[in-house]
């Protein structure tokens, strides 16, 4: 029994030698160093851009490379919103990126785009976007890059999203949402001026009303100067001109 567990104990330690000796030769080896270093899924931002918020560079071993801790790095950078880092065969490495994409415009002193997540972006990320929807902020103070803190639009974009989970057609028709002066949700849809005013809270509700109205024809919209949303289990309709 002894002879047994000792020939045992010594392949134990010749399978360990020769692991060892096997992860020593592939970490030193040049048939693991990095070559080939790509980006994917950007357009705003250059790839050199990312590269460079990583660890990694040319020559590098694959072994020696965390790529979930290589992915905390380009996430760090505030225009990109997802990021996944894969290996390409022995050499390659891809960092695939998705980046910040404005879902509205915020109209104040100056207009900045913002994403669904609430990053106010540089107004010139939105030209490959327009139209979007406008959200009024006349007084707002914002800083590109920076998460948005502003409640009044936080709230608007609150129920943006709202919309956009529940009714993404009709969400993508809003032109507007603006605060009235009594703190109603003022939202105007496309192509002709409709105005629906949401009131306060309760969104998810008031939604499904208004969608049922906009899917079953009720109304001829052409027609509607102001749906009114604010009275419990009511909607209240004004034609144009009345």
């Amino acid at each position: 029994m002894k002879a047994l567990l000792l020939k045992l104990l010594r392949s134990s330690v010749v399978v360990a030698v020769i692991s060892l000796g096997l992860f020593l030769w592939a970490y030193h080896s040049p048939e693991f160093r990095v070559e080939d270093l790509s980006v994917e899924g950007t357009s705003s931002l250059s790839p050199e851009e990312l590269v460079k918020l990583t660890s990694i560079r040319p020559g590098r071993n694959q072994l020696g490379i965390d790529l979930k801790e290589e992915a905390l790095r380009v996430l760090s950078h505030p225009l990109v919103a997802e990021v996944e880092l894969a290996r390409r065969g022995l050499k390659g490495i891809v960092i695939r990126a998705k980046e910040e994409s404005p879902a509205s415009v915020i109209r104040g002193e100056k207009r900045f785009g913002l994403s669904l997540e609430g990053r106010v972006l540089p107004y010139e990320l939105c030209d490959g976007f327009l139209p979007l929807p406008i959200l009024s902020a006349p007084k707002a103070s914002l800083t590109p890059l920076e998460k948005l803190r502003e409640p009044q639009i936080l709230y608007a974009l609150d129920f943006y999203r709202a919309f956009l989970k529940i009714s993404p057609l009709w969400a993508k028709k809003v032109s507007r949402i603006a605060l009235s002066k009594s703190g109603d949700l003022l939202v105007s849809l496309n192509p002709r001026p409709l105005t629906i005013n949401f009131g306060r809270g309760m969104f998810t509700e008031k939604i499904h009303r208004l969608t049922f109205i906009l899917k079953e024809n009720l109304y001829s919209l052409e027609e509607i100067e102001l749906i009114d949303l604010r009275v419990a289990d009511q909607v209240l309709v004004f034609p144009r001109g009345g």
